[in-house]
């Protein structure tokens, strides 16, 4: 079998980066070959780590070629399927662009992800025609709720990923609301009165409980 060119040329981006989050993957590219008009596309992924949001049963999810034209892209293992998706012949060095919608970005933890890889096939599906093989990953450096967090340190937040609720960042934390001892002013949390042990959640001068209780 005869090997596929290597696409040189390419970008891999997600429209919204934030662990957790549900939003479009994007890949775009230059292509080496002729892609005849019913060439296929094949894209590895590792899914326990992004995984595609399927709501209707069907294995697939609406993808878009060039930012016009909706076709269907199908699941299935750790592949996306994307069959018949050049509308006319294309020519070598021609821009390609897929946007794959409804892929949840299932990463807590700081990690690098497994390389996507994209290869397109003429019609009988296994004569190979190009291919990136590597180099579209996304780097994830903080542990969840964390979006930002200092080097090194992924648990010392710096700035909240808000995608499941507000989070407030307090003393390098992420926070639903404020913790014990603390009120909420301004969209911050800071420390009850000195009297107050704890105090009313908006109010730092209205005590619940008081230092020195038994």
């Amino acid at each position: 079998m005869t090997e596929p060119s290597l696409i040189t040329d390419f970008n891999f981006s997600v429209f919204d980066y934030r662990q957790k989050a549900l939003t479009t993957v994007t890949i775009n590219w230059v292509s080496t070959e002729t892609y005849p008009q019913d060439a296929k596309i094949v894209i590895e992924y590792d899914q326990t780590q992004i995984e595609p949001r399927i709501t209707d049963f069907s294995e697939t999810v609406p993808c878009i070629f060039r930012q016009s034209r909706i076709i269907d892209c199908t699941f299935e293992y750790n592949k996306i399927f994307v069959n018949d998706i050049m509308p006319s012949e294309e020519y070598s060095n021609s821009n390609m662009e897929l946007t794959i919608t409804n892929m949840l970005i299932n990463v807590v933890t700081p990690l690098t992800t497994n390389s996507w890889k994209l290869t397109t096939y003429l019609n009988d599906g296994r004569s190979k025609i190009d291919q990136i093989p590597d180099d579209m990953t996304l780097t994830f450096l903080c542990n969840y709720p964390c979006l930002t967090c200092n080097e090194g340190q992924p648990d010392t937040c710096t700035s909240c990923n808000t995608i499941e609720g507000d989070q407030i960042l307090y003393q390098n934390k992420c926070y639903m609301q404020c913790p014990s001892g603390t009120f909420f002013e301004y969209f911050q949390c800071k420390l009850c009165d000195q009297k107050c042990k704890t105090c009313e959640y908006t109010s730092g001068r209205s005590c619940t409980s008081c230092n020195g209780d038994s």
